[in-house]
């Protein structure tokens, strides 16, 4: 079951390979498993995972733009991978960058959203976040209320939970890229609540105040996000790219100053599928005849380099006089000239022109 992991999300590649040298450790030193035992259990993963290292190797490093086999598996080629869920390794200050992001991570938890709308509703996040408080009491208390077998699958929770902390430095956070801490931190409330439940049993009357606090906190969390914080309404949006933000874009660009030019933009390949959806439905073979790409998997694929008006950044060295481009805030060039401010997923830009 956990190479299995592994054809679920690209996090597992980096979190199975820690998370066993912790298991190895945790069973040897309790001897839990004999080492013949785990060296069976570790040449099976080996195997199980040998086909999605090969596609791994295919897609990110040689960047294969064919399709192949590997033993009886098809490796198909890749317009755009999820290299793009890890941190920028190129930064400037990488250490900064590794505490932003894992102190961001840590946020989006306690704020009970990541900002995306099919992974979470505001502020109720993968894991109320109230309940979060139970989880150093889970891990933490001695719970001698719970039987041996019970106690050991709690510390394999942990060992969990602290495999997956090196990659809150680097794994860009949200729900998804970090669902291997969501299960765990559930069962970790579970034993927390199931501690101090266990704590005030003989406190007689007063025990019933931790349900009624539970629903008061409840009804508090609800009032805030239906009727708004402070007094205030509330609407929730997605951080990710919007609908609205794309049609303006393609106005422009189908208006009669741009008809005929091209637009330059960032990360294509992520990019065209919405401006696909903002322009006139389209079938898959018109779709592949104005991307550049051919409707055969033997065929050269590559990544998507142009679709339509749209141009891919790394090609912005064959732009004429006229052509747009998308840029950065603080972007300055005597051959461009703004021509309006645009947003992008909730983030400034600029549309400038070529003029040289």
């Amino acid at each position: 079951m956990l190479a299995l992991t592994t054809y679920g999300y690209i996090t597992a590649w980096m979190y199975l390979p820690i998370l066993c040298v912790l298991y190895l450790i945790y069973f040897l030193r309790n001897k839990l498993l004999r080492t013949r035992e785990y060296l069976l259990f570790t040449v099976t993963l080996v195997i199980l995972v040998l086909p999605i290292i090969y596609f791994a190797y295919k897609v990110n490093l040689v960047h294969a733009s064919s399709a192949s086999k590997f033993l009886i598996f098809d490796i198909p080629p890749l317009p755009s991978n999820r290299v793009e869920s890890l941190i920028d390794f190129n930064q400037s200050n990488l250490l900064l960058g590794m505490l932003k992001n894992f102190f961001n991570g840590i946020t989006i938890y306690f704020k009970g959203t990541d900002g995306l709308a099919w992974n979470s509703v505001a502020p109720f996040g993968a894991i109320m976040p109230w309940t979060l408080l139970f989880v150093p009491i889970g891990v933490f208390a001695k719970n001698t209320a719970i039987n041996d077998k019970v106690r050991q699958f709690k510390k394999l929770i942990c060992l969990n939970i602290v495999a997956f902390i090196p990659l809150m430095f680097v794994v860009l956070p949200n729900y998804n890229h970090w669902n291997f801490l969501n299960i765990n931190l559930s069962i970790m409330v579970g034993f927390g609540l199931y501690e101090v439940f266990s704590s005030i049993k003989n406190m007689g009357k007063f025990r019933i105040l931790l349900p009624i606090i539970t629903l008061l906190l409840f009804i508090w969390f609800v009032g805030q996000a239906y009727f708004g914080v402070g007094g205030k309404e509330t609407f929730y949006e997605s951080q990710q790219v919007s609908y609205t933000e794309v049609e303006k874009i393609n106005t422009i660009m189908q208006g009669k100053e741009f008809n005929e030019k091209r637009l330059f933009i960032n990360n294509l390949p992520r990019m065209f599928p919405y401006f696909r959806l903002v322009q006139q439905p389209i079938n898959n073979h018109t779709y592949l005849s104005i991307s550049g790409q051919k409707n055969n998997f033997g065929k050269n694929m590559g990544l998507v380099k142009r679709y339509g008006y749209l141009r891919d950044m790394s090609t912005v060295g064959k732009s004429k006089p006229g052509d747009v481009a998308i840029v950065a805030p603080d972007f300055i060039d005597s051959n461009w000239e703004k021509i309006t401010d645009i947003t992008i997923g909730g983030a400034p830009y600029l549309l400038v022109r070529k003029i040289v």
